[in-house]
């Protein structure tokens, strides 16, 4: 019983690293393209 808990934190905690690395990465992405939009006046 703890040990299945142990994994299913364990899934859960990469799920949710998962979800706030992708979550940084799109900020991060849609950041760099106002940017350059900004820069290059488009």
């Amino acid at each position: 019983m703890s040990n299945q808990t142990s994994d299913n934190n364990k899934r859960i905690a990469k799920n949710t690293l998962l979800l706030y690395f992708r979550m940084l990465l799109i900020m991060l992405v849609t950041f760099v393209y106002e940017l350059c939009l900004k820069t290059f006046k488009y």
